[in-house]
């Protein structure tokens, strides 16, 4: 039997009515295929040997290579060094210590991390390179903690996605079927509904609300000059040679 005529097993089909499998069952169950398809499952291209046997039979000479020589191959390096504080080093907004550091103050150090792993941190020497040891997020939050903050954003994300469907849902617009003219849309809104969805969303000036008949002028400014109102003078205080006092004939 070939390798790409291998049905998958009947206990790694996904069955919508089961639970799911924790973890370490799923390993186990993982484990018990990968043993008899390495050893017991012959292939045609390997000469129906199975994978085990044609393992053996491989002439290519290894090499056993050590933990430290390639422990820096899987990492990312940050570019400049950093310095071993009372707090350990300080990277990305936390603090990472280890036992070994103690007296080790002022030091510099170079850091390799591996990608997503941020609970640990690997420190070199910058200057030989040397391995020195791991360092770990010093406060890390409890399982319990993590656990409500997963519950927490999973809340989140879905409520997030069920604005977003509605949000989607209400910008379509929708259109009267016509041969001719101007599109008229079906969807009619009054004017103060259409205000208050814009201020809600943020996207409301003064443009949108003015009404003149709501809009009143600021006060003046106390530095402001204002002008006296003109009034006609009194017959008392009327200059006689003033035209407008003069009988008209």
């Amino acid at each position: 039997m070939s390798a790409s005529s291998a049905t998958t097993p009947p206990h790694w089909r996904h069955w919508p009515d089961r639970e799911l499998l924790h973890f370490d069952v799923f390993v186990l169950r993982v484990l018990d295929w990968v043993r008899p398809w390495n050893t017991e499952n012959t292939i045609e291209s390997l000469d129906e040997k199975t994978p085990a046997q044609a393992w053996a039979a491989d002439p290519t000479p290894l090499r056993t290579v050590t933990a430290e020589e390639i422990h820096a191959f899987t990492l990312e390096r940050r570019g400049k060094p950093l310095t071993i504080g009372n707090s350990g080093v300080r990277w990305r907004r936390n603090d990472y210590f280890a036992p070994w550091m103690v007296g080790r103050r002022s030091e510099k150090v170079h850091l390799r991390y591996m990608p997503h792993h941020d609970h640990r941190v690997e420190l070199y020497d910058p200057d030989t390179g040397k391995y020195l040891g791991p360092a770990i997020m010093a406060n890390q939050a409890s399982p319990e903690l993590r656990r409500e903050l997963d519950r927490a954003r999973r809340r989140e994300a879905n409520q997030l996605r069920r604005l977003q469907k509605k949000a989607e849902q209400a910008r379509k617009a929708r259109y009267a079927a016509v041969n001719q003219g101007p599109a008229q849309r079906l969807d009619a809104i009054t004017h103060d509904q259409a205000v208050k969805e814009l201020r809600d969303l943020g996207g409301v000036g003064l443009r949108t609300e003015a009404e003149p008949d709501h809009l009143y002028l600021p006060p003046p400014s106390d530095g402001w000059v204002v002008p006296r109102p003109r009034t006609k003078p009194t017959s008392s205080t009327a200059d006689p040679d003033s035209p407008d006092d003069q009988d008209t004939k």
